[in-house]
């Protein structure tokens, strides 16, 4: 679990910085690699979420 949220604080970082610098295609304001990063980043908070949260 603890590799999971490294992994997913990875992608908030790497999604900001392209987001920042505008990097590679673009779909309307927001760069397309950096709105995947984000989308795969909120997946992985929420499996996060989940597994905290589950008794035992």
């Amino acid at each position: 679990m603890l590799a999971l949220a490294l992994v997913t604080l990875g992608l908030y970082i790497a999604a900001s910085l392209l987001m920042q610098h505008s990097m590679g295609p673009r779909r309307g304001e927001v760069p397309v690699l950096a709105g995947l990063g984000y989308v795969l980043a909120l997946g992985l908070s929420w499996r996060l979420v989940r597994e905290i949260e589950k008794p035992g």
